[in-house]
């Protein structure tokens, strides 16, 4: 959520995609490092889990964010979200359970 508000100020100072790509690729590969010990997956493998998981989650949210936000306002967009998030967290407890 912070990115998504702090991205058309960085686009808007003249910093170039590129650079952001960069930032990106060492985000996700230290998130990757901090799996290491944790899972014996191969890091590819967490990659694309996670790669995958985060695309799924934007292609639901940004449609229902745009769709509630124009048919209803904000307040209502963001009650949608948030709850939302905390039925997502909800089942990733529950399926994580005991793992965590």
């Amino acid at each position: 959520m912070l990115a998504a508000f702090a991205l058309p100020a960085l686009l808007d100072q003249r910093v170039s995609v590129r650079s952001l790509m960069q930032f990106g690729e060492i985000l996700m590969t230290a998130t990757m490092n901090s799996f290491r010990g944790v899972h014996r997956h191969s890091e590819s493998e967490l990659f694309d889990s996670q790669f995958t998981l985060s695309h799924v989650c934007w292609l639901v949210t940004y449609p229902l964010a745009g769709w509630v936000l124009t048919q209803a306002g904000s307040i209502p967009a963001l009650l949608v979200l948030g709850a939302a998030a905390m039925v997502d967290i909800v089942v990733a407890l529950f399926i994580w359970q005991g793992k965590i």
